[in-house]
């Protein structure tokens, strides 16, 4: 249980539909009120995953070979890193890991964070359950609320108007969900004088 605000916070990624394709969109939730408190949305969700070997700036795959530094490239904003490998003709398991002659693997600068917090998520798998518990009810609220509809745009610019919208009416809900109608309105005219 968490004892106060922005102390701890669990955050998510989900799809949505637009007419023109798919969207992506990640949340953060405070565990202690369980409102959003922040959002983003994107046209791609991609990551590569690799075991980690920072201090020869390498990375190994599946098959434990070395993957090594190529160079450096800059990828819809983000700074990226390649790593590859040429020993995948005598792999056994080449199958499994990749249909070219060799194994590429492309890392953005700050992977380090995200990897850090995935071993701490395989050393405490509690929390996946508590954050998986917490964040994908405004997925799933937001996405009841749509029905079987989509965004009629792809725009980001667009599409995070109506987004506001629905957070702001989640984390309304959630408010009066916690204070009732009336403590809620109070509070709101109180914030108005």
């Amino acid at each position: 249980m968490v004892a106060e605000p922005d102390r701890v916070w669990a955050g998510d990624i989900t799809y949505i539909a637009t007419d023109e394709g798919w969207l992506f969109l990640a949340v953060v939730i405070d565990l202690f009120s369980r409102q959003v408190v922040g959002w983003s949305l994107r046209e791609d969700m991609t990551r590569d995953i690799v075991i980690d070997a920072p201090e020869k700036n390498e990375y190994r795959c599946p098959a434990g070979q070395s993957l090594i530094y190529r160079y450096t490239n800059l990828e819809a904003g983000l700074t990226t890193h390649a790593y590859c490998t040429s020993n995948c003709q005598q792999c056994v398991i080449k199958a499994q890991c990749t249909n070219l002659s060799y194994r590429r693997v492309r890392r953005w600068e700050h992977e380090d964070v995200i990897d850090a917090m995935q071993r701490r998520l395989d050393r405490e798998p509690e929390r996946m359950r508590q954050r998986r518990q917490t964040v994908e009810h405004p997925f799933g609220t937001i996405k009841h609320w749509m029905g079987s509809t989509h965004f009629l745009t792809k725009t980001i610019g667009r599409v995070s108007t109506e987004i506001s919208l629905h957070v702001l009416a989640y984390n309304l809900k959630r408010v009066m969900s916690m204070l009732g109608i009336v403590e809620t309105m109070k509070a709101m005219q109180l914030m108005t004088e």
